[in-house]
């Protein structure tokens, strides 16, 4: 809803100052209560801001390069994720909140210098503006009269659509869809994946290793980010499903070898745990 009515660069405009205020809410923080409002008000702008980013990518670019811009979140993603381990081995938590105030900041700022998506324009019926935003992207000597059409004539195509109620919910292609993007988001969230990347420190901690924790942590950033990198150009050879299918082996497979670690190291004697630190 928020996407529609204020448009896709609309809503991460209007997001960036709630999101400076999360961080700000967190880094400054006097009790536990403080933290968990700042972080629960980030997640859902997270949330609101993902769709909206990914949305105006995938309308404002050519068809030719519109998979790999599409992957680009996921490349960013680690790199955050990196760029936290990194400056976590020497900010405490308060110090990294502030710092954080950054990248929105900035996100905020550069949606000042792009336009608005010409597709957006299209669906509130003002061709002229997304013209004009078109014309924008792509440049002033191009010409831009074909792609308009097609962006018109798919706007009208997807008007034409039935819209889903109860009564044509049955429809399979209707719910199949929807229950399979649905039974993969909620797979991903309760995968535990999250719940390793937002606890790598305190986890090499527990494992008593030779190598600091937060070294530990940005080599296991580094990994991320070369596998994301690496997988964006793998995703139109191997396909979604195969590189899917891998992934999640391999998430299982090693959430197993931790999960058992643990295990060991809260029942057995310390003999054995030394054993396996390698685990």
């Amino acid at each position: 809803m928020l996407i529609n009515s204020l448009g896709r660069r609309g809503t991460v405009m209007a997001l960036s100052p709630l999101y400076i205020g999360s961080y700000l809410l967190t880094g400054f923080a006097v009790n536990r209560i403080m933290i968990i409002t700042g972080r629960f008000i980030c997640g859902f702008l997270a949330g609101a801001a993902s769709p909206a980013s990914q949305i105006y990518v995938s309308e404002i670019s050519s068809p030719c390069i519109r998979g790999r811009l599409g992957s680009l979140a996921g490349i960013f993603l680690t790199v955050g994720i990196l760029v936290a381990y990194g400056f976590g081995a020497f900010l405490n938590w308060n110090q990294l909140s502030l710092f954080g105030i950054t990248f929105p900041a900035l996100l905020g700022l550069s949606t000042l210098f792009i336009p608005e998506s010409p597709s957006w324009y299209i669906i509130k019926q003002k061709d002229s503006l997304a013209l004009k935003s078109l014309q924008r992207l792509r440049g002033r000597n191009t010409d831009v009269s074909g792609e308009f059409k097609i962006k018109k004539e798919s706007s009208e195509r997807i008007k034409k659509m039935p819209e889903i109620t109860l009564r044509n919910a049955s429809d399979p292609k209707f719910w199949k869809p929807l229950a399979l993007s649905s039974m993969l988001m909620i797979a991903q969230q309760f995968s535990g994946n999250l719940a390793v990347v937002f606890n790598t420190v305190s986890i090499f901690e527990s494992t008593g290793s030779t190598l600091s924790p937060s070294v530990s942590s940005v080599i296991t950033g580094s990994i991320m980010v070369i596998f994301t990198i690496g997988m964006t150009f793998l995703i139109d050879k191997a396909g979604r499903k195969a590189l899917l299918l891998f992934s999640s082996a391999g998430m299982g497979l090693s959430h197993s070898l931790l999960g058992s670690y643990f295990y060991i190291q809260a029942n057995y004697p310390q003999e054995v745990i030394n054993s396996i630190s390698w685990l």
